[in-house]
């Protein structure tokens, strides 16, 4: 089971790091906010953050001030990651909307105080499900993960109909649906390990099981994202002999 786990997480960081660095390569050159922001979400929430806690978790009986670093750095890059994707969300799909953005710096000061908290005062980086502060920051995250296939989904049916006006790019439209698709899959995951965890399943001989579902989940969203971002030429040609362009 783990050498499962340890192979499905390669892949995953595999194209996480790829789809990110791609992003953070192309925003390097259009000095764009939509391909900083997901480039860094990918690199920094990603991979680096997930990473350092990993590490954290082995090491904190041997070097617990190691680990105690290494928690801090994971949980800033995990929030700092997170807190990248609902800038996206809020900038590219309701950038004029007061509401969406005081949402967004809500869940800025929530992340901030959560993280506060949970380095400074508590030393780890999620707090226990029996205290109040295991909430805020979960349900922050939480939040963000639900607004991005909240915010994809419909933004890809109506570009579907205005594909079929030969208004849209037909990969531009393919882009958002994987998008939005990734996104479902991790709101989804998020919510199955909120609740194995608020059930105490992590200490039960089904946390071998549960760890796989989860790295898997994450997998099949990064490999979503390497298709919609860095899609292979042989796909992009497949997209567009479905749609198209019109005849005038």
């Amino acid at each position: 089971m783990v050498a499962v786990a340890l192979g499905i997480v390669l892949v995953y960081a595999a194209f996480t790091g790829v789809t990110g660095a791609r992003l953070l390569l192309l925003a390097s050159r259009t000095r764009a906010l939509p391909e900083a922001t997901l480039g860094f979400s990918c690199i920094v929430g990603g991979m680096l953050g997930w990473a350092a806690v990993l590490v954290a978790g082995g090491i904190g009986d041997r070097a617990p001030e190691v680990a105690r670093v290494l928690n801090a750095m994971g949980l800033f890059c995990f929030s700092a990651g997170t807190l990248s994707l609902g800038l996206f969300c809020w900038r590219v799909f309701s950038p004029e909307n007061p509401w969406v953005a005081a949402f967004f710096f809500l869940l800025v000061a929530t992340l901030v105080v959560d993280f506060v908290h949970s380095i400074v005062i508590l030393g780890v980086p999620f707090p226990p499900t029996t205290s109040f502060w295991y909430w805020p920051g979960m349900l922050a995250r939480s939040a963000i993960y639900a607004w991005r296939p909240l915010v994809a989904l419909p933004f890809y049916f109506r570009l579907r109909r205005r594909l079929a006006l030969g208004l849209a790019d037909p990969v531009a439209t393919n882009r958002v649906l994987l998008w939005g698709m990734a996104g479902a899959i991790t709101c989804t995951s998020t919510v199955f390990v909120v609740a194995v965890t608020l059930a105490g399943l992590w200490e039960t001989p089904a946390r071998s099981v549960i760890a796989i579902v989860t790295v898997l989940a994450a997998t099949a969203d990064s490999v979503l994202g390497w298709l919609a971002f860095v899609p292979p030429r042989r796909y992009l040609a497949w997209i567009e002999s479905r749609f198209p362009a019109p005849e005038l």
